[in-house]
């Protein structure tokens, strides 16, 4: 006879000493939290009694209209004064003889839900956006805490070789020499040290040029000929100011060029006749080996932010989320909330960080658009035009006789001018040659260094061909009204624009004038960012789409795996705890002994069956980080279990995210002079970072040493596995 009782809601039920209880019991304590599985009973009978029917609220009666065996009811289950179930969730199966019920407990439904779903992580209903600009000034560390949501220092720059990547590592004195190419047109040098110039490289199919990175000790070997603003060549800093400028030259010339203490930016000019052959060599060590040289002392964030001035905003940076963040945003969609219960873990989760890879755009990510209507003027001249509605990123918003606009934050925007104009038809003739009129569009960028502006120009028309000859079209008399001609200047271009940039337009003509002046009737300017499969500057950047694509069950799993922890036993219906396995062993000296519970005592002590290895387990566990080409350094990891017996080795898991390099996740190439000066975005797999502690703003690392967390965290848990011993045995 065995003295047990059953408790449905709190009521205690009529339970014979000899109806059997079997209970399928496992333990959770080595799985991870995506195979967890519940306890449960075989089918329970209870008798028909009074008392258990009126519990039932008289469920067997068809016309009772009772929800009672519609529904989950809360449980527990008590034998020889120790209770087996707490929290238990039994359901009826039926009403015959006997009433036939049943229990489990361990894992509630909102979790066995979440386990099923397949739920990843950008698919949490997450509606939040942030605006993107080129140049992200990252939070505090503090603000990143608090928020969930922010930018941080990093490097988001690809090592486009690997090659290089090696030999410098190894050996730092090893120079290469590197042939450049150059570009058609040219690039103002100025004539004056000191001063800053854009490196934008100006339309003139007269000329070739180059912008080569060059690094002090490094030597150049170019050929060149300019004169006036366009000298043959110049030296700069990183900041594009003059460090030196040749003179002038009327033949092409070769020049040695040692890098000076500063250098950083060397420009070449020549006359375009000599494309073919120009000879552009750069010797000494790279950008890019300094970039990768583990003792530069530079902390290559996005911009060049040395170790102690974080201070500035980098360029196209991602924003980022908290681990913390993620974990509420589980909560708040599956209902679900995973807690961990040791500090250690929980400063642990406090400082991880999932940095956005994606760059996906949705319907929203436009914000707004520019309109302008041209206003009329005679000849040819400055435009003025009324603004009836604006982007965020340009002023005015509104007005009228508006002369220039003004570009507040550092947008990439796509122009469509339209103007339209007459001229009076100036021969009898059935047919003339017409001078086509444009639009040309001037930004001017302030100086940041207190010396002069620059400029560059835009066209908008169809004024040349390909080789930059102008169009002269034939025009018909016969579309001529009242010995008028009406005409359409119209174009489209993507322009990449900075913040305190001004934009003003004027119609111009090419070629010799020998006709009527036109004069301008009507037109319209409009602007918007830049639309794409990707997210723009100066778009709104969505980041629940963005979301790695792992399921959210894989993600707790990572997250319990690098603290070390497990799940407990299930005990609340919308929360699943995790203690540490030290924390395990730590308590060891306070665990109860069950073995008289567990083990009948006509067994003396011996379980029914008994396994001396734990299933999953090999000597050597291997976890291994998602491979990504763009990680150099190997940070895979192994649990090794001290028992010959067992197979050799296996590889047990593939992480979810990549491992970093430091600071670098690996989103955007070098420009076309292998410069860290925008190139395009290029994703990389997904990467888990922590927060610097050590910084007043919020700046990431890898930080994540998986095979240290295996030695320390896991050490005592290998040593039990090594030694297993598992046992089975039936409660009936």
């Amino acid at each position: 006879m065995i003295d047990q009782q059953l408790y449905i809601d709190g009521v205690l039920m009529d339970l014979p000493e000899n109806t059997d209880v079997v209970l399928d019991i496992k333990s959770n304590l080595f799985r991870d939290v995506t195979k967890m599985t519940s306890n449960y009973t075989y089918t329970i009978q209870l008798p028909r009694t009074v008392h258990n029917l009126s519990v039932l609220q008289q469920a067997d009666r068809p016309k009772s209209g009772s929800r009672y065996p519609y529904i989950f009811h809360k449980c527990s289950y008590f034998r020889g004064g120790v209770e087996i179930i707490k929290d238990g969730r039994l359901n009826v199966l039926s009403i015959e003889e006997n009433v036939e019920v049943s229990i489990y407990w361990g894992i509630m439904p909102a979790f066995t839900k979440l386990l099923d779903s397949g739920m990843k992580l950008n698919e949490l209903g997450v509606t939040d956006r942030v605006l993107f600009e080129k140049y992200n000034t990252p939070n505090t560390r503090e603000e990143a805490v608090s928020n969930g949501i922010f930018f941080a220092y990093y490097n988001p720059y690809r090592i486009e070789s690997k090659d290089n990547f090696g030999i410098n590592l190894v050996q730092r004195n090893k120079y290469t020499t590197t042939q450049y190419s150059p570009s058609r047109g040219r690039i103002r040098t100025g004539t004056e040290v000191g001063k800053y110039i854009s490196g934008n490289i100006e339309s003139a199919s007269n000329m070739i040029c180059a912008l080569i990175p060059f690094l002090p000790s490094s030597t150049a070997k170019v050929q060149a000929q300019g004169k006036g603003d366009y000298r043959s060549y110049a030296v700069l800093d990183k900041y594009m100011r003059v460090i030196s400028v040749s003179g002038e030259d009327e033949t092409l010339e070769v020049y040695t060029i040692r890098g000076e203490a500063r250098a950083a930016y060397l420009v070449v000019n020549a006359p375009a006749e000599y494309y073919s052959t120009l000879s552009l060599s750069v010797t000494g060590l790279t950008p890019m080996h300094e970039m990768i040289d583990g003792d530069n002392k530079e902390d290559f964030v996005g911009d060049d932010v040395a170790v102690d001035e974080y201070k500035t905003s980098p360029k196209f940076l991602q924003p980022c989320v908290t681990v913390n963040w993620l974990l509420s945003r589980i909560a708040r969609k599956s209902g679900v909330s995973f807690v961990w219960q040791d500090d250690e873990a929980k400063k642990m989760l406090n400082n991880l960080v999932v940095p956005i890879i994606n760059n996906k755009a949705d319907d929203k990510t436009i914000i707004g658009n520019l309109t302008a209507d041209v206003k009329s003027r005679d000849g040819l001249g400055a435009l003025s035009f009324s603004v009836n509605n604006s982007l965020t990123s340009v002023t005015p918003s509104t007005g009228s006789d508006v002369q220039k606009l003004t570009i507040t934050k550092d947008c990439e925007l796509t122009f469509d001018v339209q103007v339209q104009y007459y001229v009076r038809h100036q021969f009898e003739d059935a047919a003339e040659i017409q001078l086509p009129m444009g639009v040309k569009m001037t930004v001017t960028t302030p100086s940041t260094t207190g010396g002069e502006a620059s400029t560059q120009e835009y066209e908008f028309g169809d004024l040349k061909y390909e080789d930059g000859q102008v169009k002269y079209p034939v025009v018909l008399r016969r579309y001529a009204i009242d010995g008028y001609l009406y005409l359409l200047s119209a174009g489209t271009n993507t322009i990449s624009l900075k913040k305190d940039d001004v934009l003003t337009f004027e119609t111009i003509m090419h070629g010799i004038n020998t006709v009527n002046m036109p004069s301008v009737y009507g037109g319209k300017i409009t602007a918007s960012v830049k639309s794409g499969d990707s997210v723009p500057i100066g778009g709104s950047f969505p980041i629940g789409i963005n979301l790695p694509e792992i399921e959210v069950t894989n993600f707790i799993k990572f997250l319990a795996l690098i603290t070390g922890s497990f799940p407990r036993q299930l005990t609340n219906s919308t929360q699943v705890q995790f203690i540490m396995f030290t924390r395990v062993w730590a308590n060891k000296a306070n665990a109860y002994d069950w073995s008289g519970k567990l083990i009948p005592y006509d067994r003396q002590g011996a379980p029914r069956k008994s396994e001396y290895s734990v299933s999953d387990f090999m000597q050597h566990n291997r976890y291994k980080w998602k491979e990504d080409e763009e990680t150099t350094g190997d940070y895979d990891a192994d649990l090794v279990i001290s028992n010959q017996t067992l197979d050799y080795e296996q590889d047990t898991w593939t992480l979810p995210f990549a491992a970093s390099d430091d600071n670098r996740i690996p989103i955007r190439t070098l420009d076309s002079f292998g410069m860290k000066n925008g190139g395009e975005y290029k994703g990389c797999k997904e990467r888990i970072m922590t927060l610097r502690d050590d910084k007043e703003q919020a700046a990431l690392r890898f930080g994540i040493d998986l095979q240290n967390i295996f030695d320390t965290k896991y050490k005592q848990l290998a040593a039990s596995i090594a030694k297993a011993h598992v046992i089975t045995e039936r409660l009936n």
